[in-house]
């Protein structure tokens, strides 16, 4: 999500899945639901196959995610290169300080 403020995360990602389903995309084989942006990028990198382009969208120039009133450090730059060293390196995603980040994470 970006910046999901006072909407529930929940309804949000419950809304996107609704119109991937509705166009026959199948739940956990062609989308997926991941609540926290680091992990998703994290997530991204590792389904990426040889000539894979992954697009990270939404954030850009912003430096910062709101969730609730309260806005959180971020940079989709840093997350990605976070991310990828994380991946080459067999690790999982490290935290990066969204509310929405469980260390346990996993599809």
């Amino acid at each position: 999500a970006e910046d999901p403020r006072t909407e529930s995360l929940d309804d949000i990602l419950a809304t996107m899945a609704a119109g991937c389903a509705s166009e026959g995309a199948v739940e956990g084989e062609s989308f997926w639901r991941i609540p926290d942006r680091g992990w998703a990028i994290w997530f991204a990198l590792n389904m990426a196959q040889p000539d894979d382009i992954l697009l990270i969208c939404g954030k850009g120039h912003e430096q910062s995610m709101c969730f609730g009133e309260t806005e959180f450090p971020w940079d989709d730059l840093i997350a990605t290169e976070t991310a990828l060293d994380a991946y080459l390196a067999g690790q999982p995603m490290p935290d990066l300080g969204l509310p929405t980040y469980e260390p346990d994470w996993t599809i």
